[in-house]
């Protein structure tokens, strides 16, 4: 079995929300820049905090970290610079957002996600061969392959992978539940009406169940903290800019 290189987030400063926002400001700093570049170009996240988004957007294949020597008050210094990844679908996604164009970006940023060891590895080590995980499995699934951090550490690494693979329509969640959608078509079920069929159980599990239809669009995001609320944000501002 391949052996698969799995990162968590160092900090809840990542999360999905800052992460496109990042990217977006990104798109429009240009393909080589350093963090106070990304400031300067309107980034949400200030520049102690901001190398931490950074550093995970690297691991999730979408920046690499160089080291250049530059003169600085005439002395020559070493300067770390970040690039956009320079790959065919990297560079396109880039684009993409730099030109407003949300949704399509969207789409090549969830087939990154899903040829990215962050999703193959759970889906290949942790899921296969069970229908189901639960959280609890996912969090002990985090300790063993990354251990001796903090409780924090890994409830944080779990809500960011839960609301990314969730975003990138990868998994469904019912409650504590989680299930690859890959199952769902694989047993040619009908996502959609499997959606519908399980509001009921995941009401009583979830405070409130938010659904967003569209045109080749089926998002449902459970809402139980004020912090959820951000990832159904991200999608309103797709929405909003595709509308404009």
């Amino acid at each position: 079995m391949k052996e698969y290189s799995l990162k968590l987030p160092s900090s809840s400063i990542v999360t999905l929300k800052s992460s496109w926002e990042i990217l977006n400001v990104i798109s429009k700093t240009g393909k080589s820049f350093t963090d106070k570049d990304v400031v300067k170009n309107g980034s949400p996240i200030n520049e102690k905090n901001l190398f931490r988004i950074l550093s995970y957007l690297k691991y999730l294949g979408f920046l690499i970290e160089k080291r250049e020597k530059e003169m600085i008050n005439g002395q020559e210094t070493s300067v770390q610079r970040w690039v956009q990844g320079e790959n065919k679908e990297i560079s396109e996604f880039f684009f993409l957002l730099r030109d407003n164009r949300e949704d399509e970006a969207k789409k090549i940023f969830i087939e990154l996600i899903k040829k990215h060891d962050l999703f193959l590895s759970i889906k290949d080590e942790l899921i296969n061969g069970h229908p189901s995980i639960t959280v609890i499995d996912l969090k002990d699934y985090f300790r063993k392959k990354v251990s001796d951090k903090s409780p924090n550490y890994y409830d944080n690494g779990v809500k960011f992978t839960i609301d990314l693979l969730l975003f990138c329509r990868l998994i469904f969640t019912e409650g504590n539940i989680i299930k690859l959608k890959e199952i769902t078509e694989n047993n040619n079920e009908d996502s959609r009406d499997k959606n519908n069929t399980k509001i009921d159980t995941q009401l009583s599990e979830n405070k409130y169940i938010i659904s967003i239809l569209g045109k080749n669009t089926n998002f449902e995001f459970p809402v139980n903290q004020l912090s959820d609320i951000a990832d159904v944000e991200i999608i309103l501002n797709i929405i909003k800019k595709k509308l404009s």
